[in-house]
């Protein structure tokens, strides 16, 4: 008798013992996506604190999978453990406030979700505690097209994804402080493929391997779940998206734990400012008008040196174009206790900075004006809203 006659014979007595069990043995054999979620949950919440940065997410996966089958109980015990390791988890908060409208206490969830609009950074967060108080958050971006009208005007892009609601309540102030119309357009830029990363070796070997995993009906499943198109896989930071669904999907949880704890201590990608700026400019050709300051905002890290030795910058611009980041104002990297006010503050101080370089205003020394081009958070904090007396005179001078 062969191995493999061996081997179907004791596949169809197992199978024979299964039935007569009332299938339980088929039961015990497949895999349950839940109980593995459970498990993975389980190790993270096990391991050092050292090694927990990044993997938190997985246990919020869990316990949103049991409050949606009703164990609210249990999912609160998971977001709690959450809580005690990072304070600061605003997805856990958001959590903790929705199932709180769940149990019907109306006063303490209106609670809990303005303490999120006094703190929360991200447009996920902030738009579910928008929800919980029955209001609306308009996230839509119209796509770019050329700007009408002769009075001078700011255009904002997102290049690569950004935090749209914090992009128009800085538009607003800007719009304020200026006198200048501000709008958002969307170009459907995303972020160059050059960034410097420590992660570089790694994530080519990662695109080698998903890629063609993705060419198939479970990859068209994450490209929809995304909204994203196999021609934007090029962009790193849509790549690695679709893999995180993908993964997910497909209830791998350990990889997808490992992936996110990589991204979050590993990869720091950083750019050129020069990078950034030609491949905004890029897509601006048909739109440009002496009138129209386009301004591209992204999340990423921006530094001043082709070889990035230089420090980081915050924005870097040229005749009617500039590009600027808002990503080293978030608390994530700043170590800040998030809040939103200040975020608001230093994206808006840093649009019209960034716009005053596009003006070409030219150097300010006022260490109040915002015009001022600053390097670090705390020379932003101290400078104002309003331009100093030359470059207020230079921008009536010019418009």
């Amino acid at each position: 008798m062969t191995a493999a006659v061996r081997r179907l014979r004791r596949a169809l007595v197992l199978a024979l013992l299964g039935l007569a069990a009332g299938g339980a043995a088929w039961a015990q054999a497949a895999p349950d996506p839940l109980e593995e979620l459970r498990a993975e949950a389980d190790r993270t919440l096990a391991l050092r604190n050292a090694e927990l940065r990044g993997r938190l997410g997985i246990v919020l996966r869990y316990a949103e999978r049991l409050r949606q089958t009703g164990d609210r109980k249990g999912a609160r015990q998971y977001v709690d453990r959450v809580l005690k390791l990072d304070s600061w988890a605003m997805d856990a908060h958001l959590m903790v406030a929705e199932m709180t409208r769940e149990e019907g206490d109306a006063a303490a969830t209106e609670k809990k979700a303005n303490w999120l609009l006094e703190h929360a950074e991200s447009d996920g967060v902030r738009t579910g505690a928008l929800h919980l108080l029955e209001r609306t958050a308009d996230t839509a971006i119209p796509d770019i097209e050329r700007v009408p009208g002769e009075s001078v005007k700011i255009v904002l892009i997102p290049i690569g994804a950004v935090d749209v609601l914090l992009l128009k309540a800085a538009a607003e102030q800007v719009m304020r402080r200026l006198n200048y119309e501000v709008v958002l357009q969307r170009a459907g830029l995303e972020l160059p493929r050059d960034a410097e990363t420590p992660l570089r070796a790694y994530l080519d070997d990662l695109r080698k391997r998903f890629v063609p995993l993705l060419d198939t009906p479970e990859g068209d499943a994450a490209l929809a779940a995304t909204s994203r198109g196999r021609a934007q896989l090029e962009a790193e930071e849509v790549f690695l998206l679709v893999v995180r669904t993908w993964l997910e999907q497909q209830a791998r949880w350990r990889e997808l734990a490992d992936l996110e704890a990589r991204l979050e201590t590993d990869y720091r990608p950083r750019w050129s400012a020069d990078t950034m700026l030609r491949h905004f400019a890029s897509v601006l050709g048909p739109h440009g008008r002496p009138n129209v300051m386009y301004v591209g905002v992204t999340r990423a890290d921006m530094h001043a040196d082709a070889r990035r030795r230089s420090g980081p910058v915050f924005g870097w611009g040229g005749r009617e174009v500039a590009v600027m980041t808002y990503g080293p104002f978030l608390s994530a990297r700043s170590g800040e206790k998030p809040s939103w006010e200040r975020l608001v503050a230093r994206t808006t101080k840093q649009i019209i900075c960034t716009a005053g370089s596009a003006f070409e205003i030219g150097r300010c020394g006022n260490a109040k004006c915002p015009m001022r081009v600053v390097y670090d958070l705390r020379s932003l904090d101290q400078k104002g809203y309003d331009p100093c007396t030359r470059c207020a005179e230079q921008l009536r001078r010019r418009y």
